[in-house]
């Protein structure tokens, strides 16, 4: 698959904890000694969890000597106006009117001026004064009150009275507003009580937010859709569209961004041709261009000029696929003999949209001067905000004389999910905050005696988790718990391990380390000081580059900042300091390094602890992983030892046409190469022949175990650096790095005698390697390439003899 460009948020349902909108960067002042404390502790904080934020001050001090704090080199108000054009955020520490005359030069749109926070400088208040919900005052306000320990002073109507806002909803969720002014009269309508309609497109999950009816019947109503005004749901009559408009309530569409465009094209069209009938085919079909996500298309045509400028222009990405990928798309679709002879796939536009947008078309092919459209619509659904609906379910519930019930979840990991292809999937934790809710549950142990059952705590990426502690142990001036990684559903190999801490007020020694003492991470605040090293499962860094110096524990910089402060917080409720020790360890770790790249990093004895969210975002799961394991397991029941496995089509007609093997008996793995590895481990098979077509399989060589060109490609670098490791020149490698396809890249090769053969020899080896490093020592696993113009490409050493024993058993 091509490149990728263009900037298109990620359709996100869930809430960040405290909203800050993710990158947010801020620009903050201060004019007095104690204001400039002040931000040096938010600042200390917020770099924490990776927010960016320059420190600024104004007057003439003193000042604390921090290099951190730059001096203001022009007047507040100009520097306000380079704030508002180049700042995620501002926060000003002193009085309000100054930075309210600073502002008002500078104040424009409230959906485009940046969000300004003033705070006195005894952090006591935090006042949101501009861009309160759609820029995220609101919310930084909360998160800065929760720093100092003050208060967020909230006056945005909705947020007082409990209300839904629909630019906060519209932001969260990556919405378009198509009508500011509608938006004012949706969000006046709900304050005043008055029900606002809701019409929506899309799969919806909880209850509607107070205010919000699917009863028509009101001034205002929301209409959630891709199409315009009215939302392909609802089935107006040309009767009721011939209204007195007067009369009809005021429509506000919030737009998701979910359609991908699918385009063939004639080479060179001009580009402002092609942008006029793009957006011509999506009036037509009444489609937002604000709903447009992305562009598909096949590769040869991902250069196209035109093609370029339209995605650099409207914000859109460009994703483009080989004739190959837009021939295994699942569905019916047109066809034209002239464009198979042509690009080798007789339908790209419609193809295109499916593939990349894991949904369904919803334009069929168009046709235009010199070019094809098609649209398909990713899966997506709404979710609404529970919280925002409670206090309408408790209104019912004290009418009907009972007491309302405000549940609290003692784990809340399995309510924050991403969507992926049309999946709602499960986020998991890392082996980072782990170890940070097993330190700090330890440290309470031990501290204060209190044997935690969860740990809550913020993660750098924002969300607040409730994580339960699997186990408890204690002795005399230690204490030790224990937190098992739950991965969600991300396919990852530490899934399931247990991750220790260990806190003690006396130095332990490790006889396993360098040092006398072992190799201590060191931490200090004041009278608190704070050391920390890797036990039994965690990996020792050998080799530079790294996160962790060489010699050192490979315990990465967030997950150590985690474990240290949580453990840090624990002296201070306990009221306590000095000196505490603390060690992580993961039992099972020895044993799972091998299936890690850790050894290939130099990572040498167990895993890392690793993250800088803190979440783990799951890889999309579908279906087919589990229709794999079905076949694998049947296989494995009816008392198979070799199986046979190939991505796709193509490798079922050369099993049959050029090795003599049944098709059936080929389990059918697609991209997920990695996964049919474990599976056939999992299900106790001695042997596994994968056949695929080199177009794909290359991507082995570099490690590459999930071959859709949406995950990673690597193909023109292993071609290339191989052939310069044969001898090719620098043109010719410059050459193969430019291809497109494999067997462009062959015919290169090809040029010179014997290249092609050595290249593919050195290829087969890495592939050899990788396979057999994930396999393990329990699994042979070969690997043969072919093309269908060249035929087999290279094979690795034992493929010949499971081939061998296939066809004896045939």
């Amino acid at each position: 698959m091509g490149e990728i460009s263009g900037k298109v948020p990620e359709m996100t349902l869930e809430k960040r904890v405290e909203g800050v909108p993710e990158g947010m960067s801020i620009w903050a002042v201060c004019f007095t000694a104690a204001g400039a404390k002040l931000l040096v502790r938010i600042a200390d904080k917020l770099s924490r969890e990776s927010i960016p934020i320059s420190l600024w001050k104004k007057g003439s001090g003193p000042w604390p000597e921090n290099e951190r704090i730059k001096e203001m080199p022009t007047s507040l108000t100009e520097w306000m106006g380079e704030a508002f054009q180049k700042s995620g955020g501002i926060l000003v520490i002193g009085a309000a009117g100054i930075a309210v005359r600073a502002a008002a030069p500078w104040i424009r749109d409230k959906f485009k001026d940046p969000p300004l926070v003033v705070m006195d400088e005894q952090g006591r208040f935090a006042i949101p004064v501009l861009s309160g919900h759609w820029g995220g005052a609101n919310a930084l306000a909360v998160k800065l009150a929760a720093i100092t320990g003050g208060r967020a002073a909230i006056t945005t109507a909705t947020d007082v009275e409990g209300c839904f806002a629909v630019d906060v909803f519209a932001r969260e969720n990556g919405l378009w507003i198509s009508d500011r002014q509608a938006a004012k009269q949706v969000s006046a309508d709900i304050l005043a009580g008055l029900p606002v309609e809701v019409s929506c497109d899309f799969a919806q999950e909880g209850q509607l937010p107070r205010g919000l009816t699917r009863t028509a019947g009101g001034r205002s109503r929301l209409v959630i859709s891709v199409f315009r005004t009215k939302g392909k749901a609802e089935k107006d009559s040309e009767k009721e569209a011939e209204k007195d408009n007067a009369g009809a309530p005021v429509t506000l569409c919030l737009v998701p961004r979910l359609v991908t465009v699918g385009i063939g094209c004639r080479k060179g069209i001009g580009i402002k041709e092609l942008k006029e009938q793009v957006m011509d085919c999506l009036e037509e079909a009444k489609i937002w261009p604000e709903a447009v996500e992305a562009i598909a298309t096949i590769e040869i045509k991902s250069h196209e000029p035109a093609i370029l400028s339209l995605c650099e222009e409207m914000g859109w990405r460009l994703i483009s696929y080989s004739a190959d990928e837009l021939k295994n798309a699942a569905g019916e679709f047109s066809h034209s003999d002239f464009v198979e002879q042509t690009v080798g796939v007789g339908n790209v536009c419609e193809r295109a949209a499916v593939l990349a947008s894991g949904g369904d078309l919803a334009v069929k092919k168009q046709r235009r001067s010199g070019m094809t459209f098609a649209a398909a619509l990713r899966p997506w659904r709404v979710k609404w905000d529970e919280e925002a609906a409670k206090p309408e379910r408790d209104a019912e519930q004290a009418d009907a004389g009972q007491t309302p019930q405000r549940e609290i979840k003692s784990d809340t990991n399995d309510t924050f999910y991403t969507y992926s292809g049309g999946q709602r999937l499960r986020k998991g934790i890392t082996t980072g905050t782990c170890a940070a809710a097993a330190s700090a549950a330890a440290a309470a142990l031990l501290l204060r005696q209190e044997r935690l059952e969860q740990v809550k705590l913020l993660t750098p990426g924002g969300i607040r988790l409730a994580i339960p502690v699997c186990s408890h142990s204690q002795g005399e001036g230690w204490a030790a718990c224990a937190v098992r990684k739950d991965a969600g559903d991300d396919p990852d190999v530490t899934n399931g391990i247990l991750v220790q801490a260990r806190v003690s007020r006396k130095r332990e020694r490790d006889c396993t380390a360098a040092k006398e003492d072992g190799p201590w991470y060191t931490y200090q605040d004041e009278d608190i000081h704070l050391y920390l090293k890797g036990g039994q499962g965690i990996g020792m860094v050998t080799r530079a580059g790294l996160s962790c110096p060489p010699g050192m524990w490979a315990i990465n910089p967030v997950p150590r900042q985690m474990i240290f402060e949580q453990t840090a917080e624990a002296l201070r409720q306990a009221g306590e300091s000095g000196n505490v020790w603390i060690t992580i360890s993961a039992p099972e770790g020895v044993s799972l390094a091998e299936k890690t790249f850790n050894p290939r990093l130099g990572i040498q004895g167990g895993i890392s602890i690793l993250g800088t969210s803190g979440i783990v975002e799951p890889m999309s799961q579908t279906a087919l992983i589990e229709t794999i394991r079905l076949e694998i397991r049947q296989r494995a029941e009816e008392g198979q030892e070799n199986l046979l496995v190939t991505p796709g089509n193509y490798g079922r007609s050369f099993l049959e046409e050029q090795l003599g093997l049944s098709a059936e008996r080929a389990v059918k793995c697609s991209n997920f190469i990695g996964e049919t590895i474990d599976l056939t481990v999992q299900y106790g098979f001695k042997r596994l022949l994968l056949v695929g077509h080199g177009g794909k399989l290359v991507k082995l060589a570099a490690g590459i175990m999930n071959t859709h060109s949406s995950a990673a490609d690597g193909r023109m670098e292993c071609l290339a650096a191989w052939a310069g490791a044969c001898g090719a020149g620098m043109e010719r490698i410059s050459r193969i790095i430019s291809c497109i396809a494999v067997d462009e890249a062959l015919a290169v090769l090809e040029e010179e005698a014997g290249l092609r053969e050595a290249v593919m020899e050195r290829v087969m080896e890495q592939i050899a390697r990788h396979v057999r490093r994930r396999a393990g020592e329990s699994l042979q696993v070969e690997v043969l390439l072919f093309t269908n113009e060249r035929g087999t490409l290279g094979q690795t050493e034992g493929a010949e003899e499971i081939l061998r024993l296939m066809k004896c058993c045939s």
